[in-house]
């Protein structure tokens, strides 16, 4: 009768170990899920875009100049647009611009209607041509005269005039630095607030540039020389930065 005792205690304690066993075991497993966890809560990289603006005086200019005539037909239309815009075409030539300056934008010729109110119809009464080309010069002084000049020669559209760096590179590199300055900056905080540390730079890349074209609107009245102020013209860039973190 002893022996059965002491084997049901022997019994007992191996199963009393294992179940211990098992108890730490899972300690063990639930301490390494947890670290395991918290370094997943962790970023391994920051990605950060940065924007720089640098200023500079304008090296190129930019008009839109149009021609918009009426006909009976769409053939009269179109016939009074072709001389009218050949005459600016010329006139800016003589002003020393190549052709390859001088760019269609583009033609649109379309018919004009008008509601009868004793009909409720729209009744046709003409058609009506617009013609307009860019015109790109590198003098930005004489950008007046230009315009002065089409309307002489019968432009009555100017839409639109543009100022723009192309050669100075020097303006462009100054904002592709303060592009970079500020995306590290951005990496810095973030890196800060999430608890990581910026080990390298895993990569970088310019993401646009978006220059701020100084606008101006001209009336088709040639009473004297156009007056226009190019000012400065601010060049802005973008980059992307990716840091690794630990």
């Amino acid at each position: 009768m002893r022996k059965v005792i002491v084997g049901i205690l022997v019994i007992g304690l191996a199963i009393g170990l294992g179940a211990y066993g098992l108890v730490v075991a899972d300690g063990v497993g639930s301490a390494q899920e947890a670290s395991s966890l918290q370094n997943q809560a962790k970023p391994t990289t920051i990605t950060v875009l940065g924007w720089g603006e640098s200023q500079g005086a304008p090296d190129v200019a930019k008009v839109t100049l149009g021609v918009e005539t009426e006909g009976a037909s769409a053939v009269e239309a179109q016939n009074k647009n072709n001389q009218v815009m050949e005459q600016v075409i010329t006139a800016l030539r003589d002003l020393g611009i190549p052709q390859k300056n001088i760019k269609t934008e583009y033609f649109y010729l379309y018919p004009e209607r008008r509601y009868d109110p004793g009909t409720s119809q729209q009744e046709l009464v003409g058609y009506r041509a617009n013609n307009e080309v860019v015109v790109t010069i590198t003098d930005t002084d004489g950008l007046g005269a230009v315009i002065d000049a089409a309307i002489m020669a019968g432009a009555n559209r100017v839409n639109s005039v543009e100022y723009d760096i192309q050669r100075s590179e020097s303006v462009r590199d100054a904002a592709l630095q303060a592009a970079v300055a500020d995306a590290t900056h951005k990496a810095q905080v973030l890196a800060q607030a999430a608890g990581v540390k910026i080990v390298e730079l895993v990569s970088l890349k310019e993401s646009g540039t978006a220059p701020y074209h100084n606008v101006t609107y001209a009336k088709a009245d040639a009473l004297g020389d156009t007056p226009l102020q190019p000012g400065q013209v601010s060049v802005k860039v973008g980059v992307e930065m990716v840091f690794a973190v630990q």
